[in-house]
């Protein structure tokens, strides 16, 4: 079997650095942005071939620098948009943010969002919170039929929706 042709490829670091930053300047979604980065570093990471070399740490430390800010401006506008989402009380869009993060991701976010909260606010978020974890796990529980078991679907309640305000219930105990 014939070997495959090598592509070489080039990347003087401050072309890179440039590159990056632009990228950061010119992002119109910081969520398509924070992905291309971490593809982009991937790439570098799966294919350099001087692994051993200083100038291919540099290049490994600058990648994460510049897709770790991407990262640290998404989790801030998803904690503007948790706060708003909060304080209308929406559950599907508290659904649809949480669910692209992490359980990890969706709690500094959430304590972001927290922080900008009154007391007043604070505690309306988790009696709203709360009473909508316990009547639909109160729903899903007499759904189901058996002890000590829930049946979200024929109680109407989507688990992807529990599990969100199940974890905002979650970021809000364990802010208090």
């Amino acid at each position: 079997m014939s070997e495959s042709p090598t592509l070489t490829l080039a990347i003087p670091l401050d072309r890179l650095d440039r590159f990056c930053r632009r990228l950061l300047e010119r992002s119109r979604d910081i969520a398509h942005t924070q992905d291309a980065l971490a593809s982009l570093q991937a790439l570098v990471v799966n294919f350099a071939a001087a692994t051993d070399e200083p100038v291919y740490r540099q290049a490994e430390a600058l990648l994460a620098a510049h897709t770790e800010t991407a990262r640290q401006r998404l989790l801030e506008l998803r904690a503007r948009q948790l706060l708003q989402v909060i304080l209308d009380q929406d559950l599907q869009a508290l659904t649809a943010l949480h669910l692209p993060l992490s359980r990890s991701g969706f709690q500094t976010v959430a304590e972001q969002a927290l922080a900008e909260l009154d007391a007043g606010q604070y505690r309306l978020t988790l009696d709203w919170a709360s009473a909508w974890l316990t009547d639909a796990r109160r729903r899903a529980e007499a759904a189901s039929g058996f002890p000590d078991a829930l049946d979200f679907k024929s109680a109407g309640v989507r688990i992807e929706t529990f599990q969100a305000m199940a974890d905002l219930c979650l970021a809000l105990e364990r802010g208090r």
